[in-house]
């Protein structure tokens, strides 16, 4: 949506259809800006199966992946969750693992609790109906798509402005925080995401 707002999906899920770290550029013409964005499962996944829900670790696993291919900084992370379920405690735990992965005090903070903004490079997309509205900056209206019927067009012209609206308001955060401090990832330094988790977990 980042290229073409009108795009539609050839499905409807909760589960992200990437299995695997996926690297694209992007050029946006409007603001002249090149996107360099890495698509990998997410820590927010839900599903009605046990099996169906990558764990952190695998998920820590790709993310290593794409660091080992020498991107050595990320400028904002994203997280998109699903509508029903909001933000729940293992997400805040999977937040932390990260950020303390990526690590701690090389990035501005903004926060001294979970329950407080936290990192400027963090972007929450989607509802927060667990009161922590406040842990990273949210986009409003979040859109779903209906089926097509005869009579909808103007349910359907409405979702297309939340989405353009959405996209417009991604595209201006990357752009009025491109000179925000990145995340400098030094794997010689930082122990394995992977490690990070397991001692977590323990």
């Amino acid at each position: 949506m980042l290229i073409d707002p009108t795009v539609v999906t050839e499905e409807m899920s909760l589960m992200p259809g990437t299995r695997c770290p996926v690297f694209e550029s992007f050029f946006i013409a409007d603001n002249e800006m090149v996107l360099n964005i890495i698509d990998s499962p997410g820590l927010f996944e839900r599903g009605s199966k046990v099996k169906d829900i990558r764990d952190n670790m695998a998920i820590m696993a790709t993310i290593e992946e794409c660091i080992n291919r020498e991107i050595t900084k990320l400028h904002i992370i994203c997280f998109c969750m699903s509508f029903g379920d909001g933000i729940q405690q293992e997400d805040v735990e999977s937040v932390k693992i990260l950020v303390k992965y990526l690590g701690e005090g090389k990035q501005h903070r903004q926060s001294k609790s979970i329950h407080q903004p936290i990192e400027q490079n963090i972007l929450l997309l989607g509802p927060s109906n667990s009161g922590k509205r406040t842990l990273m900056k949210v986009l409003e209206d979040p859109c779903y798509i209906p089926p097509y019927e005869t009579g909808d067009e103007e349910v359907i012209l409405d979702q297309f402005k939340t989405i353009y609206n959405n996209r417009e308001q991604f595209i201006q955060f990357i752009e009025h925080n491109c000179n925000i401090q990145p995340f400098n990832i030094q794997l010689q330094i930082n122990p394995s995401p992977i490690s990070i988790f397991e001692k977590n977990r323990r």
